[in-house]
């Protein structure tokens, strides 16, 4: 199995960093984003590439709309994981570097990971990018404890949707983000469960943005059999937002403090999520 180490950036709660190989020139550190639906560069590199922009569109990101560029490399590599003539969105990412004061060449979205098993260590500091096993006839009834049956909210959104318990009240469909640097709750959970905010913090997205929001505590958060118990989470409004751009009603973003506590795994071809606890 092909193993690529990555690091982590950006203390309290960072974000993955990727060495990630453009046109075979590289490595440059890529946010591993399973919530981008296409992977990113910055002006900075598609100009020293070479990568023209041919095309520009709006984008609706967690912090509002953005312009985003869109250009073709030739060649986009993790580790021995590699796809030919992939699309690019090209868009600044200079606030996410001085966050986690580091400095981001891209993101790696579901455009590229969808052709890929993936593994996340994060204890280990390891991502393990591996050819899909064909569909097999995995259902509900022969799933371990800690395997999920996940689904993708939209083709033009394809974010990863699992049911989710809050203070075991539920379920409520979240996000799975590894872009996130935070796990983050709707306005409505948050006044269901009567939570009172405690503090204001900045979240750190893979898409370009910086917000800063209330957060709170809850006592759990769980995804089937995995659980993890007096989580800081922040308060979001944007969820009614990304629910009409998803096709699907949103409650909430598992991120970086609620996955940091397990090995991932996405099979994106079975739509099945694994949590082996660390």
């Amino acid at each position: 199995m092909d193993t690529t180490s990555f690091k982590l950036a950006g203390d309290p709660q960072p974000l993955v960093l990727v060495p990630t190989y453009i046109n075979e020139q590289g490595p440059f550190d890529f946010i591993l984003d399973t919530g981008a639906s296409t992977s990113l560069i910055t002006p900075t590199l598609a100009e020293k590439l070479g990568i023209a922009c041919q095309d520009e569109r709006e984008a609706l990101v967690a912090g509002g709309k953005i312009a985003l560029g869109l250009g073709e490399v030739n060649y986009f590599s993790v580790g021995q994981a590699k796809i030919n003539n992939l699309l690019v969105g090209i868009v600044d990412l200079t606030d996410v570097c001085q966050a986690i004061n580091a400095e981001v060449m891209g993101g790696i979205g579901y455009n590229f990971l969808q052709n890929f098993d993936l593994i996340l260590n994060y204890q280990k500091q390891t991502l393990h990018l591996t050819s899909p096993i064909e569909p097999s006839a995995l259902s509900t009834l022969n799933l371990t404890p800690n395997q999920i049956k996940f689904r993708l909210a939209h083709p033009q959104r394809p974010l990863i949707v699992v049911s989710t318990m809050v203070n075991n009240t539920g379920p409520y469909q979240f996000a799975l983000d590894t872009g996130a640097s935070g796990t983050v709750i709707s306005i409505d959970i948050a006044e269901i469960l009567s939570l009172e905010n405690k503090a204001m913090e900045t979240v750190s997205t893979g898409g370009g943005y910086q917000l800063s929001m209330p957060i709170t505590e809850i006592s759990s958060l769980s995804v089937g059999s995995t659980e993890v118990e007096n989580l800081t989470v922040v308060v979001a409004d944007f969820f009614a937002m990304l629910s009409k751009v998803a096709g699907i009603k949103l409650h909430g973003i598992l991120g970086f403090n609620y996955l940091k506590n397990f090995i991932v795994k996405v099979d994106y071809l079975n739509e099945v999520l694994t949590l082996e606890p660390i």
